[in-house]
């Protein structure tokens, strides 16, 4: 807007106004700010395009963000640890006790014949790992073969009246000492010297004193005749 004055001198001046910007802050003026913000190139300019350096700094943030390890609370485990089982190594044959010679396996044949030959049981367990694979630990196979001995060896008809007679000898051969040995071993603790049948009656005393009158209704005692 110009604005014409006459001078003094009658010459002319002529004044030009503009009109005062609008405020661009509600606050107090910043003028410096408010004055490159509007007219300053580089607040115009587009952004520079991303470097490769930014671009893997983008990255490694948005991993940590999304990364559930990082957001997840740090927890203690207090869960006791499970102790390692030990793998128990199996040193037997892991195999049934036949009952006859026709069941018996070409490894429970090698172990009868050597064993009875007179072998060694070095010897024998060289063998049975030789034919089998199985390595057997000391005590495995002399214990199999006495219970192969047991299942495999059968009495002859003729022999089971001696058995019951056998038995019944060696019973009475006992009895008849028994307390003989008892008085024996009575003396060699510190005791004095006393008969068989005097220890059977005290012994029948001390048990009546406890309430035992005698054996049961039906049984017959030797110790008690």
């Amino acid at each position: 807007m110009a604005d014409t004055n006459p001078a003094d001198d009658g010459t002319s001046l002529t004044f030009t106004t503009s009109a005062a910007p609008e405020p661009r802050t509600a606050g107090p003026a910043n003028i410096k700010g408010d004055y490159l913000e509007v007219h300053h190139p580089a607040f115009h300019a587009p952004p520079p395009p991303p470097t490769a350096s930014s671009k893997k700094r983008k990255k490694s943030v948005a991993f940590a963000k999304d990364s559930p390890a990082t957001n997840a609370s740090p927890t203690t485990n207090t869960s006791t640890p499970r102790k390692k089982r030990r793998s128990s190594k199996k040193t037997g044959p892991g195999r049934i006790i036949p009952t006859t010679m026709d069941e018996c396996s070409e490894a429970d044949k090698l172990l009868l014949s050597l064993r009875d030959a007179g072998h060694t049981w070095r010897d024998i367990r060289t063998q049975w790992t030789a034919l089998t694979g199985d390595a057997t630990a000391a005590s495995t196979l002399p214990n199999r073969y006495n219970r192969l001995k047991t299942h495999l060896t059968h009495l002859f008809a003729k022999d089971n009246p001696l058995l019951l007679l056998a038995k019944r000898q060696v019973e009475a051969s006992f009895e008849a000492q028994k307390w003989e040995l008892v008085a024996s071993v009575v003396r060699e603790k510190g005791g004095e010297v006393y008969p068989g049948k005097v220890l059977q009656k005290q012994w029948r005393r001390l048990m009546g004193q406890r309430g035992v009158e005698g054996p049961p209704e039906g049984v017959r005692d030797a110790d008690w005749e």
